[in-house]
């Protein structure tokens, strides 16, 4: 890549781009990340105490959904244009998964369900098993459908322009093997011009040094 297809308006924007969306994909899985140390659910036990029920018991699938998108965030600047496109698809779909499970947190049902696994897991849970709990959701699967939402838009953004952006590790490569080939190519082309001067002295070419150390020993 030169210096002027560097610095063209095109590449410019294919920079943005992708700036724009390794932000929106990174943003959105560790929104994620973060609501996993959160309470996603909580009820007035008896007593007084408050019972709260985390991620990993309403809704276990924020964890792995945001790891997911870490990881797609960090592999987007090592692959291709059309791995990106793929990867940018499936980012689409992580995204669209998240909001979906942190949607259903929606039914009351599902949000009496994680209070009661979540006494089951308690210590004093079998104390409170009776208690009629009245769950009220936390702020955190509003963040989670966030960090779903971000990690979807990050992940279109990236099908749609990722012809434009830079190349990643690869572009080295294309860079040092354009090198090796022009070494070559100047390597035979050198080649070519002994042998014709070879040939203007009235040499055979074809005959390596010990086969012309042969023919004046010989002679």
């Amino acid at each position: 890549m030169t210096t002027t297809e560097t610095n063209s308006p095109q590449a410019a924007r294919g920079r943005v781009y992708q700036r724009a969306s390794m932000l929106l994909v990174l943003a959105g899985a560790l929104a994620g990340l973060v609501t996993t140390l959160l309470p996603w659910v909580t009820a007035q036990v008896e007593g007084g105490q408050q019972l709260s029920a985390s991620a990993d018991v309403a809704n276990p699938a924020t964890l792995a959904l945001s790891l997911a998108g870490l990881a797609g965030a960090a592999a987007l600047w090592l692959i291709g244009r059309w791995p990106r496109v793929v990867l940018g698809v499936l980012l689409v779909l992580i995204g669209i998964a998240g909001v979906m499970t942190v949607a259903t947190m929606a039914d009351a049902q599902v949000l009496q369900r994680a209070l009661e696994r979540q006494l089951q897991l308690d210590p004093a849970g079998a104390l409170n098993g009776g208690a009629d709990l009245m769950p009220a959701r936390t702020f955190a699967p509003w963040l989670a459908m966030l960090g779903g939402v971000l990690l979807a838009i990050g992940g279109a953004l990236t099908v749609a322009t990722a012809q434009l952006w830079q190349g990643g590790g690869r572009r080295y490569a294309v860079s040092g093997g354009g090198a090796a080939s022009e070494s070559v190519a100047q390597t035979k082309a050198d080649v070519r011009v002994d042998q014709w001067d070879a040939l203007s002295a009235g040499e055979d070419p074809t005959l390596d040094d010990g086969d012309v150390s042969s023919r004046e020993n010989s002679q």
